[in-house]
C-alpha cells in the first residue's frame, strides 16, 4: 500500500503566449522524491474554494509543502521590505490552512524551504524578509551571482543537526552538507517547534514539532541534491504517511 501525498501546486510561466502561459503544477524533482520514497504524489491546485480544497486535503494521508516565493509578510505582524518578491495570496491561504488542518489531524507534514518557513508561520512564528539585510554572514544563502543559479545540487554549507532528533535518527548525519536557495528564514520560532539544524551563522536549517507525530521542515532542498541519504528524508515522510493509510483502509 502507498501513501497518497498532496502537493499544493505554484503558479508557473512556461514562457507561452500570453493567453495559455499562467499554468498551476509542481516541479518534477519534488514527485520524483515522492515516488522514490514510496509515495503517489496528489497536485492539489489553488482554488478559491475552502471547501474543495479541504476535500483534497481530507482524502491524502501526508501533505508536503515544496519550495517557492516570498510568504506575505502580513501573516507575521510586519509591511514588506524591498526585496520581498513573488507573493502568491491564494498560495499562502492554502498552505496555511493546510498546516493547521494537519496540526488538528496528526497528519504527516513535510516542509522544504519556503515549506518549512510556512510552517512557522501558520503556527505564530516571523521570518527575516531578506537574510542580507538582517543576518551578518559569510554564507550566500541565496547562491546568487554568476554562474551560481543553474547549479540548484551544489552543496554550499554545513548544518550541525540536533543529536537525538528526528532528522538525527533518520539521516544519521551529524553534520551535513546542503544546497542553499533562499533569501528568507526563521526568525522567531513558533513555540511548538524545536529547531533540529542550524548553520554556522545561527541560520534555522530544520525544525520539527514537539508534540505532533510527524512535523518537520527543513531550508535546503533535498530534492534536487545528489546525496543518497537525502532520500531517507522523503523515505521516511512517506513511511509515515502509509500508516495513516493503513489506519484508515485507503491507499493504492
Amino acid at each position: 500500500m502507498k501513501s497518497l501525498i498532496g502537493i499544493p501546486c505554484r503558479r508557473m510561466n512556461m514562457g507561452l503566449p500570453r493567453w495559455y502561459s499562467t499554468q498551476q503544477g509542481v516541479i518534477d524533482r519534488i514527485t520524483e522524491s515522492v515516488t522514490a520514497g514510496g509515495g503517489v504524489p496528489l497536485f492539489i491546485p489553488l482554488l478559491e474554494s475552502a471547501r474543495d480544497i479541504r476535500q483534497l486535503y481530507d482524502v491524502c494521508h501526508g501533505i508536503l509543502l515544496a519550495g517557492g516565493a516570498d510568504i506575505d509578510p502580513l501573516y507575521y505582524g510586519e509591511e514588506p521590505e524591498e526585496k520581498a518578491k513573488g507573493v502568491d495570496p491564494a498560495q499562502d491561504r492554502i498552505e496555511i490552512a493546510m498546516v493547521q488542518w494537519a496540526l488538528h489531524d496528526n497528519k504527516p507534514l513535510l516542509g522544504i524551504c519556503r515549506g518549512m518557513q510556512i510552517m512557522n508561520v501558520a503556527m505564530g512564528g516571523t521570518l527575516y524578509q531578506d537574510i542580507g539585510r538582517h543576518i551578518e554572514t559569510d554564507i550566500n544563502h541565496g547562491l546568487s551571482g554568476e554562474g551560481f543559479e543553474e547549479k540548484p545540487a551544489l552543496l554550499v554549507h554545513n548544518v550541525a543537526v540536533v543529536p537525538g532528533s528526528r532528522l538525527d535518527k533518520v539521516m544519521k548525519p551529524g553534520h551535513v552538507m546542503v544546497n542553499s536557495l533562499h533569501h528568507q528564514a526563521i526568525k522567531e520560532i513558533a513555540f511548538d517547534l524545536n529547531v533540529t539544524a542550524r548553520s554556522h551563522d545561527g541560520v534555522i536549517e530544520a525544525v520539527e514539532h514537539r508534540n505532533q507525530p510527524y512535523m518537520v521542515g527543513v531550508q535546503w532542498h533535498p530534492e534536487v541534491m545528489e546525496d543518497p541519504s537525502q532520500t531517507l528524508l522523503f523515505a521516511d515522510f512517506c513511511h509515515q504517511a502509509r500508516g495513516v493509510a493503513k489506519s484508515a483502509k485507503l491507499g493504492f
